[in-house]
């Protein structure tokens, strides 16, 4: 007698497969963090908006600093983001009171967050970002939320969240 419990299995295993297969590409999103967003002034930690690209970048070591991240994983999995536009025609177009090598550099094209790792689905921690007016590099992380980025700034004592609206 054949035994039905073998064909069930087989069957199962067939309809879990695909699930099995595909769960990576479910995983990494259509593009991870890739694509242009706005972040918008707060008067306290963001002086002025900041049109920003992210884009995977594929320089491992942290520019704030010059070293590699103690997180395992390759330089592919770190993602960055550059300045691409300055939405407000009074904000200053170098870095002023940056800190260290960002000083008085031009703020288009400047590399304001890096080092940022995937750690969950459309999470991204261990960050850092530059910003005008902040004498320190400071820490932050990044996560989705339907079609918007959000974006935690860690300073000494306290956090601050913003949310990033994609540019049209």
């Amino acid at each position: 007698m054949i035994s039905r419990s073998r064909p069930r299995a087989f069957v199962l295993f067939l309809i879990g497969l695909p699930h099995l297969c595909f769960a990576p590409a479910m995983i990494a999103g259509p593009g991870g963090l890739a694509g242009n967003y706005r972040l918008a002034a707060d008067g306290r930690v963001i002086p002025y908006d900041l049109d920003v690209e992210f884009f995977q970048d594929a320089d491992a070591a942290s520019e704030a600093d010059g070293s590699r991240s103690a997180l395992p994983g390759s330089a592919d999995q770190e993602w960055s983001a550059r300045v691409i536009a300055l939405p407000d025609p009074d904000a200053p177009t170098d870095c002023r009171q940056c800190p260290g090598k960002f000083s008085g550099r031009p703020l288009i094209a400047l590399k304001i967050i890096h080092g940022l790792r995937e750690r969950d689905d459309d999470e991204y921690l261990y960050g850092r970002i530059v910003l005008p007016g902040q004498a320190d590099v400071l820490r932050c992380k990044v996560w989705r939320r339907d079609d918007a980025l959000y974006l935690r700034i860690y300073e000494k004592h306290h956090y601050s969240t913003h949310r990033l609206a994609p540019l049209p």
